[in-house]
């Protein structure tokens, strides 16, 4: 059956504008060529491709004829420009997404990164949960398609429908299916295995890697696809650093429950160096992740005199004063003069040198934290 007939004569009446987006390693390529297909039979011809990010993006929208072409373009950080049409409804946008702890699996894997130290790590978890954070402005502008990884994997030729149904066009169900076998893994696989023998014509160049022009397959895009890949890609450690960090989305699509997410971290305190994880976690800065770590390892009753410090400091960071407040008076409820004169003294000294550590940070930000220290240590002396 020709892929004009399966169009049934749905089709867009004007040519479009479509962005591929999502998370890294969340199968966009495979929505990219998926969308490629599905506009093959338009009366115009669709200009696609990946042009860059951000403001890239924004010139070569600028540089197309939209009166005589679709748009196809792969991009994962478009510029606010972009963003602006896609609330408008003006570009179409398909993001799709997966576990964030398997998307930041893949990640490694497939950029081959150096994560042995925990700064190289926090890197890499930081652009998933840029991403992240790029899925919930779309969902709040209500105008963007969402494909699951899952789903892709599971019921691919399902999510083809969604897509053509979201392109205002109506494929048969033959033909998703036509297009689910040509774009699935089976013959990502192949393209990729093949990248060596095309000519110079047929691919292109980037972050040292060879890209097929037609369907943006590069080198290593296949490296699993996997779900799960966290459990045995990530250290124990590593995986309770994406737990705290990515807790709101894990919890809000799905992957964990409250009672689950709790019962990973009770498991991590038992199990992880804790204290190892929250300490790295507050040397870059997350402070809200290091803190809920401390407050779960009190409330279990598994921390030291120092451990109440560190969560005191922290809540002060944060500009929780109600915490630090609670915290410190619990822990001298019973404690004698003499003992709490030490105490003062002890804890006086951990926040003044948090204090000028963030003075030293030398920015707006650090400067307001420094403030909120420093008012924590005015109670103290009250």
């Amino acid at each position: 059956m020709s892929l004009a007939k399966s169009l049934n004569s749905h089709r867009s009446q004007y040519p479009q504008i479509v962005l591929c987006s999502g998370m890294v390693r969340s199968a966009s390529t495979w929505s990219y060529n998926a969308c490629r297909h599905i506009l093959q039979c338009d009366p115009w011809p669709t200009v696609a491709g990946f042009f860059g990010e951000q403001t890239q993006v924004d010139r070569v929208i600028a540089s197309t004829d939209l009166t005589a072409n679709n748009l196809l373009i792969k991009a994962h950080l478009p510029s606010e420009q972009t963003h602006s049409a896609i609330a408008e409804g003006v570009i179409k946008n398909i993001f799709t997404y997966r576990d964030p702890r398997d998307s930041l699996s893949s990640r490694i894997a497939f950029e081959g990164c150096k994560v042995r130290k925990f700064q190289d790590f926090f890197r890499v978890l930081s652009i998933v949960r840029v991403n992240l954070q790029l899925m919930d402005r779309y969902q709040s502008g209500g105008q963007s398609l969402f494909i699951p990884f899952d789903q892709v994997m599971d019921e691919p030729a399902a999510e083809i429908t969604r897509i053509a149904s979201y392109l205002d066009r109506e494929l048969t169900p033959d033909r998703c299916r036509e297009i689910a076998a040509e774009i699935g893994v089976d013959r990502a696989r192949q393209v990729v295995g093949s990248l060596d023998d095309l000519t110079a014509d047929d691919t292109f160049q980037a972050a040292n890697r060879t890209i097929e022009r037609t369907t943006l397959l590069q080198t290593g895009h296949i490296n699993g696809a996997k779900t799960g890949r966290w459990h045995e890609d990530l250290t124990p450690e590593q995986q309770l650093a994406s737990h705290l960090v990515l807790r709101s989305w894990l919890i809000g699509l799905g992957y964990e429950t409250e009672e689950t997410w709790l019962q990973w971290l009770d498991h991590s305190l038992n199990h992880v160096n804790w204290r190892g994880a929250a300490q790295d976690l507050w040397q870059q800065d997350d402070y809200g992740s290091a803190f809920w770590l401390f407050a779960r390892a009190i409330e279990r009753e598994m921390v030291s005199r120092d451990d109440v410090f560190d969560y005191i400091t922290l809540a002060a960071l944060r500009g929780d004063r109600e915490a630090a407040g609670l915290a410190w008076w619990s822990y001298i409820a019973d404690r004698d003069l003499l003992e709490l004169s030490a105490e003062v003294t002890a804890l006086q000294t951990r926040l003044i040198g948090e204090a000028k550590r963030q003075e030293a940070l030398g920015t707006t930000v650090s400067r307001d934290r420094a403030a909120a220290l420093r008012d924590c240590l005015a109670e103290l002396d009250e």
